[in-house]
């Protein structure tokens, strides 16, 4: 009971602090700042190429809550992202079904299918939050007095940042985990009030609710519960509370989860390895030694965020005075990275939350320097002057040139106004084979190769959708949604009147004359970004197991790409796409393979 009354008095005192907030004309600033930067960054809403890998995690979960069916039933990725992007959908579809856009939901809903909408304001949705965290990190440093100058440098160079472009484009849970660990370490800054150590359980909980990976965050809110507790800030009641807060906003974030569950897993993945030290995905890079994980850290860190800004994080010696916000920045930077040395799979995605406070690193341990020469200068007011803005100057010319310039052109360099190739070739697919041909869909990467669908085989057609991955087959509203589309709307969108048949394909033995013979007549459609990752992949890496894995798809391929070439579309931007009329019957082939004219090409 004791302490619900201070869980109680907490909310109290919440409630306080945001009845005495009031906007102001800076605050309507800021938001709309918030949204033409995130609207700029956003560039594929001028200029769409299509989904990305994996971004259906996040906004088809989404859609699919449309039905009323709230549990996503899977949680790679978290749900709290999930519920973010369901909010903005349904308050978006207010104005176009008040308009008569649309006569339904399911009509609204039904774009999923044929345009980038969904996907678009998704993306724009998680830019804004991408730059709410930038403007969080600036006001933590304005906290502990750090140079406005040096802040609004550290705000260009954070928005216009090759991560920041990166991923406003590319939708990403990261994204949303960045948000709170930011307000995480603002409101451990303050948490010598009790309140902000109950919103930073909040925020941990929220990070952790966006993306498992955030599971590490934990111990920042137990570092600094334990620490409030020895200065006396909290008493053992409050401890309790933020406890109690912590595990309950886990459930109200994701209700449907088993976190008990999840956090075993969590740390059984933590403990082996992801892949459990061995190659399970030939498609992938794997990193088997510590040595080759550190290099392959750095560069990504370097790649997104510049090798200045690593070479400035040695300025944190200087950074003393600021050690207020130093030492939980600095921690949970270590928290963010250190889990995934102990996996040989290392994605730059992962490090999306750290970009930032990496950069934030570098913007304390510059202004930390500044303030170290300046202060030594104090005797003599004029040389003061002289040096500070000589300093400032000097910063400004020197991160202008080498970060902000090179920010801005590879941004600019991001407009291609062209169409996808795989756009260009699904249409030349429904206008030309689709009625009176037979269509064999490569399924290595097949979030590139163009979709078509047939009434005829409803399962297949779901499948190459890519919109019932991960459990999603399960939701009802997306099951109908689909079926209603195929049914009653592509055939007359798309100007066929049937399909003659579509597959997909991923593996055939060629030393099986069945096998060929049964693909003869048939289109392939592929990807040379597909086949030349597998016939350009080395097996020194690889037990036995997977070498012999490795060798039936390289032939597979060989024999793929050994048709004759119907068409290739590289026109357009992206992975070039390729057509193959599969004409070479089993004795053809090896009659050929054996005189070694066409069983292996690769393209680029």
């Amino acid at each position: 009971m004791k302490s619900l009354k201070h869980i109680t008095h907490g909310i109290v005192n919440l409630r306080s602090t945001i009845s005495r907030f009031r906007v102001k004309t800076r605050h309507i600033v800021i938001a709309l700042l918030v949204l033409i930067v995130a609207l700029i960054q956003t560039h594929t809403i001028w200029d769409f190429f299509g989904e990305r890998a994996d971004e259906n995690g996040l906004f088809h979960y989404a859609i699919g809550f449309f039905g009323g069916d709230f549990n996503p039933i899977w949680t790679g990725y978290g749900n709290l992202g999930m519920y973010i992007i369901y909010l903005v959908y349904m308050t978006l579809s207010l104005p176009f079904l008040l308009i008569g856009k649309f006569d339904s939901l399911e009509e609204y809903a039904m774009q999923m299918f044929y345009n980038g909408y969904f996907v678009l304001v998704a993306r724009y949705t998680f830019a804004v939050l991408g730059v709410i965290t930038v403007f969080i990190y600036a006001k933590a440093a304005r906290l502990v007095k750090v140079p406005m100058v040096l802040i609004i440098l550290f705000i260009i160079i954070s928005i216009s940042s090759t991560d920041a472009i990166c991923f406003a484009n590319y939708l990403r849970s990261e994204m949303l985990v960045g948000l709170f660990v930011g307000l995480s370490i603002l409101f451990a800054i303050k948490s010598d009030k009790k309140i902000y150590l109950y919103l930073l359980a909040i925020m941990v909980a929220g990070a952790i609710s966006s993306k498992i990976s955030a599971l590490p965050m934990v111990a920042l809110l137990g570092v600094y519960s334990i620490y409030r507790l020895y200065d006396k800030t909290i008493s053992w009641p409050h401890l309790i509370g933020v406890c109690v807060t912590f595990i309950a906003f886990l459930y109200i974030f994701q209700p449907y989860v088993d976190h008990y569950e999840k956090f075993l897993s969590t740390t059984n993945i933590g403990v082996v390895g992801l892949g459990g030290g061995e190659t399970r995905n030939l498609v992938r890079t794997y990193y088997y030694s510590y040595s080759e994980r550190l290099i392959q850290v750095y560069e990504i860190f370097k790649s997104f965020c510049g090798l200045p800004i690593i070479l400035s994080l040695p300025l944190l010696v200087f950074s003393r005075k600021y050690i207020k916000v130093v030492l939980p920045a600095l921690f949970t930077f270590f928290l963010l990275i250190a889990q995934y040395f102990i996996t040989p799979e290392i994605r730059n995605y992962w490090f999306l939350p750290a970009f930032i406070l990496i950069r934030f690193l570098s913007l304390l341990g510059v202004a930390g320097l500044y303030y170290e020469i300046v202060k030594l200068s104090q005797k003599k007011h004029l040389l003061s002057k002289i040096l500070s803005y000589g300093l400032i100057i000097t910063i400004v010319t020197f991160t202008s040139i080498v970060l902000i310039k090179p920010n801005i052109e590879n941004y600019l360099n991001q407009y291609k106004w062209a169409e996808s190739n795989s756009s260009i070739a699904q249409k030349y697919i429904e206008k030309n084979l689709l009625e009176n041909e037979f269509i064999l869909l490569e399924s290595l990467r097949n979030h590139l190769i163009p979709n078509v669908y047939s009434k005829d085989n409803l399962k297949l057609s779901k499948k190459v959708s890519r919109a019932f991955m991960y459990h999603r087959s399960k939701n009802t509203f997306l099951n109908k949604l689909f079926e209603d589309y195929i049914n009653n709307h592509y055939y007359r969108m798309i100007g066929v009147d049937s399909v003659k048949g579509i597959s997909q394909i991923s593996l055939i033995n060629v030393k099986n004359q069945k096998s060929i013979n049964n693909l003869v007549g048939k289109y392939y459609v592929t990807t040379s970004y597909a086949y030349n990752t597998i016939l350009k992949r080395s097996s020194k890496d690889l037990g036995s197991q997977q070498k012999n894995q490795l060798e039936r798809q390289q032939a597979y391929f060989r024999y793929m790409i050994s048709n004759p070439l119907h068409k290739r579309f590289n026109s357009g931007r992206g992975p070039v796409i390729e057509i193959y009329h599969i004409t070479l019957t089993f004795d053809e082939y090896h009659g050929e393979s054996q005189q070694g004219d066409k069983s292996f090409r690769i393209t680029n």
